[in-house]
């Protein structure tokens, strides 16, 4: 997800208008009086974020925040905890409400540990289940294997449980993946021989966060299930704004904005004169979208400037950006073939026709910049005036006119 998470956790990272970790705490607070977070990459952003919502949202729920000691595996993880039972989340794992429902209906049904599955077309990316009684909404478990390169099934865990405390004696007994990590389905593997593990088939929508295209793709999920509109700021008489849209407290719409739902757009932002705001764009707070500008199936997180005459298109602009007049997005090849994107050194096909630029925090781009589509910009990157992004920009670098880079001491 770089160069998002550079600068902040995975689960974080906002999607219609709050973060991912929040959609999670929302599907488990009915069903649970604590929530035990456990946390080590930039923890303290996850342990303010976590005040604020116990402040604001949720009173009645006890929060907990435990370090994981040593970054080895999701086994290492759960151990931190000690519940009698329980449900346990991936934390950059977004799913429906309706399957922490139905998994806690069938815990209260069998009494067994379950673990949820789904059929994905690209199984050796995750963990692949196998089970006996093909069809039923709930198997005993078979086998799990973590990411095989030849996977036997297409059903794959995605990462929602609910388990007893006997879970903790496997995990103490895992031994080191092939990856280096301790891993959770190694235990889970474990405990099925003991007792029975109950698969449950989730037909539903998930998303795994792990690419930055997945989030465009969950924005437009959650803003596509809007119905209602809540205005919260001042939209003046000579704008147009279509439903369904949040517009939060403070926030402005001038004269000439036209902005189509589903749109999210957060607290004290700037939208306007003139501009268009299209389908499926989440914009967070203090955020200015000025004169002759477009914005199209995009993430805009907080703090930043797209003043005037830019076009931002299948794109993610990150905090405290500031994006020089006629600034362009380019998010089609002109072959109509899918945009690949650099992924820990190796290309990546996005699967998407359409995607544009992923901008981390701190950026700012010069008047007249035009981007390649599917190129990323490190933290703290600048271009200058008239340049043309033909390749990615690393963290703390200037790209000058004649394509090279410098970077920033």
């Amino acid at each position: 997800m770089a160069p998002l998470t550079l600068t902040r956790p995975k689960h974080l990272l906002p999607v219609g208008g709050r973060p991912i970790l929040g959609y999670t705490l929302a599907a488990l607070s009915p069903h649970v009086d604590e929530i035990t977070v456990v946390v080590g990459y930039k923890q303290e952003m996850i342990r303010e974020y976590l005040k604020r919502w116990e402040e604001e949202v949720h009173h009645s729920i006890t929060l907990r925040c435990v370090t994981q000691k040593t970054l080895d595996g999701t086994a290492s993880a759960l151990a931190e905890t000690d519940y009698d039972e329980f449900i346990c989340v991936n934390g950059d794992v977004f799913f429906e409400k309706q399957l922490v429902d139905a998994l806690v209906n069938l815990y209260r049904e069998y009494g067994k540990s379950l673990l949820s599955a789904a059929r994905v077309s690209n199984p050796e990316h995750y963990g692949v289940v196998s089970i006996s009684g093909e069809g039923e909404e709930v198997s005993p478990l078979g086998k799990i294997v973590e990411k095989p390169v030849k996977p036997g099934s297409n059903l794959v865990n995605i990462g929602v449980y609910i388990f007893t405390g006997s879970i903790y004696k496997h995990i103490q007994e895992v031994c080191v993946s092939a990856r280096g990590e301790f891993e959770l389905t190694d235990a889970i593997q474990r405990l099925g021989r003991e007792e029975d593990v109950l698969v449950y088939e989730y037909k539903g929508y998930w998303k795994d966060v792990g690419r930055p295209w997945d989030l465009l793709d969950l924005n437009r999920y959650v803003l596509g299930r809007m119905r209602d509109s809540v205005i919260g700021g001042f939209v003046d008489g000579k704008a147009v704004v279509v439903p369904p849209l949040v517009i939060g407290q403070g926030t402005t719409i001038k004269p000439g904005a036209y902005v189509e739902g589903p749109v999210v757009i957060g607290d004290d932002c700037e939208i306007g004169p003139n501009c268009y705001i299209r389908p499926y764009t989440s914009i967070g707070d203090d955020v200015k979208v000025g004169n002759a500008v477009e914005i199209k199936n995009s993430i805009l997180f907080s703090h930043t400037r797209v003043a005037h005459l830019s076009y931002v298109g299948d794109s993610i602009i990150g905090e405290c950006c500031n994006l020089g007049a006629g600034t362009i997005t380019a998010n089609l090849r002109h072959d109509g073939r899918n945009i690949k994107m650099s992924v820990e050194g190796r290309l990546v096909d996005s699967g998407e026709r359409k995607l544009g630029v992923v901008m981390g925090d701190n950026c700012k781009t010069g008047v007249g910049t035009m981007l390649y589509p599917g190129r990323k910009l490190g933290p703290n990157s600048w271009t200058n005036v008239g340049t043309i992004v033909r390749r990615d920009i690393p963290p703390n670098s200037i790209l000058h006119e004649d394509g090279t880079i410098e970077r920033i001491t």
